[in-house]
């Protein structure tokens, strides 16, 4: 066996946990439609021809050793459905995968035949699969060579795939982690805490009047003051062990393994002075002339079994304590002698009454 075959194992492996990642990713509804243009931007130097397609079968990208397959250069493919650079005996079977991937569904070993350089035919074992939106509806297909069946490219496949994990774990607008890959990690670092008796702490972070920023300064504007928010509160953690993501919306979410109830406050203090310095004007703002936010701190010393939906429920709680004690401010609340899953309680620090986010 070469070098290059002994790789082959790890390599179909690594591709499994990657298509596993993507179902999931899927099944959530989570995938971000950029990641149907950054799939093909991420392979464009791969040696796998592969094509982007709208949820139609259009071609909307493609890759170069997709145009040596084909025969035809990019701006001769984009645009133009898929079947038709599929000979007529082939169409209705193209068809018939392309509708069963645009219903969701991953369609493997389908064998695609293209017309190539001089109109000879060429046969390629192909897989689509669907890239959803955030509500779950299917925005695209990607075409691509089964990768699985390579020989010799061990390295520049594990960049591939590497990249494209990293992406389908962004957020798509702001480039910080995204809810899922915040999901994971509270799993992780509610069962490292209880394991080494340690504090975990939990920030819920909202901009304020967020609805009312983009009704008066319109959406362009909405998501560049986002942008901005998520690198300010980005840049007040420096552990590497800190996790800061984008929940959701105009909502943010930061975890501080191993941070008591004080030091959480005041990073999370540090993060609304780093939104403040922005001076992002905000003409609608009931908390001043600034683009604001409000946070919400708990913290816990998990034990075997303690659930983290508890942990988030009361930093949500904190958070609408700032809210309607005036917002531009931090509630923080320290959960006492949690037990297992829903135990707990906890003590205030601040107000603790509950309203409506904005």
């Amino acid at each position: 066996m070469t070098g290059s075959d002994s790789e082959l194992p790890a390599l179909r492996a690594r591709i499994a946990e990657l298509e596993r990642e993507l179902r999931m990713l899927r099944q959530q509804g989570t995938l971000q439609e950029t990641a149907l243009r950054g799939f093909a931007a991420v392979i464009v130097q791969a040696p796998v021809a592969a094509l982007v397609l709208d949820a139609h079968g259009v071609i909307a990208d493609v890759n170069s050793e997709a145009e040596r397959l084909c025969g035809l250069r990019r701006d001769a493919l984009i645009g133009h459905p898929l079947a038709d650079f599929v000979p007529a005996e082939r169409q209705a079977r193209c068809r018939v995968a392309l509708r069963r991937c645009a219903a969701g569904r991953v369609v493997r070993k389908a064998e695609v035949l293209l017309w190539g350089p001089s109109a000879k035919r060429i046969a390629r074992s192909m897989i689509l699969f669907p890239v959803r939106d955030g509500e779950g509806r299917v925005t695209g297909i990607v075409v691509c060579e089964d990768i699985r069946d390579l020989r010799g490219h061990g390295e520049l496949l594990q960049t591939v795939n590497s990249e494209l994990l990293a992406l389908v774990r962004a957020d798509a607008l702001t480039d910080l982690p995204n809810r899922r890959q915040y999901e994971q990690r509270l799993g992780e670092e509610i069962a490292r805490a209880a394991r080494d008796e340690r504090p975990l702490s939990l920030v819920m972070i909202d901009v304020d009047d967020f609805k009312a920023f983009n009704d008066t300064r319109g959406h362009a504007a909405g998501d560049e003051c986002l942008i901005a928010v998520a690198r300010a509160i980005g840049g007040a953690v420096h552990r590497p062990a800190d996790l800061c993501a984008r929940y959701g919306g105009e909502e943010f979410v930061a975890l501080l393994p191993n941070t008591d109830l004080a030091g959480a406050r005041t990073i999370a203090e540090r993060m609304r002075h780093a939104v403040l310095d922005l001076r992002i004007a905000h003409p609608a703002a009931r908390a001043g002339a600034l683009v604001t936010i409000s946070l919400g701190v708990a913290c816990a010393w998990p034990k075997p079994g303690f659930d983290g939906r508890a942990l988030q429920e009361v930093a949500d709680r904190a958070l609408y304590a700032a809210k309607r004690g005036g917002r531009n401010r931090v509630g923080a609340v320290e959960m006492r002698a949690p037990v297992g899953r829903g135990g707990g309680s906890a003590g205030a620090v601040g107000e603790g009454a509950a309203g409506a986010h904005e």
